[in-house]
C-alpha cells in the first residue's frame, strides 16, 4: 500500500518536458534535443507536403489525359469531317457560292 502511494505521488508530482507539434503529429520526449525535434518538423512537414503534390499531380494527371483524349477524338472527327467535304467537293464540284442579292432574285452566285 505504501508503494502505491509514492507511486501515485511521484506520478502526480513528476513533470516530464514533452515537446509536441500537434498538427505535425510530432512528440519528442526529454531525450530528444531541440535542434533534432526542430529537424523532425521540418521531415514530418516535407513528407505532408509531398503527399498533398502527389494527391494534387494525381488529380491533375487524370483531368490531363481526360483532355488529351477529347482532343485526339476531336481531331479524329475533324480530320473524318474534312476528308468526307474533300470527297464530295470532288465528286460534285466545290460549292456553289450564294449571295443575298442571288438568292433573294435569281441573280448571282449558282
Amino acid at each position: 500500500r505504501l508503494q502505491r502511494a509514492f507511486h501515485t505521488f511521484v506520478f502526480r508530482s513528476t513533470k516530464i518536458p514533452v515537446r509536441v507539434h500537434k498538427r505535425l503529429k510530432v512528440y519528442a520526449g526529454p531525450q530528444v534535443s531541440e535542434s533534432r525535434f526542430k529537424r523532425q518538423l521540418r521531415e514530418a512537414a516535407r513528407q505532408g507536403l509531398e503527399k498533398d503534390l502527389d494527391k494534387v499531380r494525381q488529380k491533375y494527371r487524370r483531368k490531363l489525359e481526360r483532355l488529351r483524349d477529347k482532343l485526339t477524338r476531336e481531331e479524329r472527327e475533324l480530320a473524318q469531317d474534312l476528308a468526307n467535304t474533300n470527297s464530295a467537293n470532288k465528286r460534285n464540284g466545290p460549292p456553289t457560292r450564294r449571295t443575298f442579292w442571288g438568292c433573294s432574285w435569281g441573280v448571282g452566285g449558282g
